[in-house]
Protein backbone atom coordinates (compact mmCIF):
# COMPACT_ATOMS: atom_id res chain seq x y z
CA UNK A 1 0.00 0.00 0.00
CA UNK A 2 1.39 3.45 -0.94
CA UNK A 3 2.54 5.81 2.05
CA UNK A 4 2.30 9.44 1.94
CA UNK A 5 2.01 12.81 4.00
CA UNK A 6 -1.20 15.13 4.15
CA UNK A 7 -0.81 17.76 2.01
CA UNK A 8 -3.86 20.18 2.87
CA UNK A 9 -6.91 19.07 4.40
CA UNK A 10 -10.48 21.34 5.41
CA UNK A 11 -13.23 21.28 7.47
CA UNK A 12 -15.65 19.90 5.01
CA UNK A 13 -14.27 16.34 4.97
CA UNK A 14 -12.02 16.56 1.96
CA UNK A 15 -7.57 16.30 2.02
CA UNK A 16 -4.96 15.60 -0.34
CA UNK A 17 -2.32 13.33 -0.05
CA UNK A 18 1.30 14.15 -1.08
CA UNK A 19 2.60 10.08 -2.18
CA UNK A 20 5.95 9.67 -0.91
CA UNK A 21 6.91 8.20 -4.14
CA UNK A 22 6.19 11.23 -6.15
CA UNK A 23 3.55 12.04 -8.77
CA UNK A 24 -0.03 13.60 -8.34
CA UNK A 25 -1.68 14.62 -5.03
CA UNK A 26 -4.76 12.26 -4.43
CA UNK A 27 -7.99 12.94 -3.12
CA UNK A 28 -9.19 11.29 -0.21
CA UNK A 29 -12.52 12.01 2.05
CA UNK A 30 -11.83 11.81 5.99
CA UNK A 31 -14.91 9.49 6.09
CA UNK A 32 -12.32 6.68 5.35
CA UNK A 33 -9.80 7.31 8.14
CA UNK A 34 -12.67 7.28 10.40
CA UNK A 35 -11.68 10.63 12.81
CA UNK A 36 -12.24 14.47 12.56
CA UNK A 37 -10.94 16.57 10.63
CA UNK A 38 -9.42 18.76 13.54
CA UNK A 39 -7.50 15.33 14.97
CA UNK A 40 -5.08 15.59 11.04
CA UNK A 41 -1.97 17.61 11.16
CA UNK A 42 -0.57 18.60 7.96
CA UNK A 43 2.45 16.05 7.32
CA UNK A 44 0.92 13.26 9.37
CA UNK A 45 1.80 10.03 7.45
CA UNK A 46 -1.18 8.40 5.85
CA UNK A 47 -1.53 4.37 4.31
CA UNK A 48 -3.60 4.11 1.52
CA UNK A 49 -4.92 2.22 -1.97
CA UNK A 50 -5.74 3.51 -4.94
CA UNK A 51 -9.53 3.54 -6.15
CA UNK A 52 -11.17 5.07 -9.18
CA UNK A 53 -13.93 8.08 -8.31
CA UNK A 54 -17.13 7.84 -10.38
CA UNK A 55 -15.89 10.38 -12.71
CA UNK A 56 -12.65 8.45 -13.46
CA UNK A 57 -10.26 10.27 -11.13
CA UNK A 58 -8.30 8.23 -9.07
CA UNK A 59 -9.07 8.70 -4.96
CA UNK A 60 -7.49 7.75 -1.81
CA UNK A 61 -9.74 4.80 -0.37
CA UNK A 62 -8.81 2.71 2.98
CA UNK A 63 -7.15 5.55 4.40
CA UNK A 64 -5.09 4.57 7.50
CA UNK A 65 -2.16 5.65 9.96
CA UNK A 66 1.03 4.89 8.42
CA UNK A 67 3.11 2.58 10.56
CA UNK A 68 6.47 3.95 9.58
Amino acid sequence: MPIGALKACDRGGFGFIRPRAGGADIFFHFRDLGVDPADLVIGDKLQYEVGTARDGCEIATRVRWAED
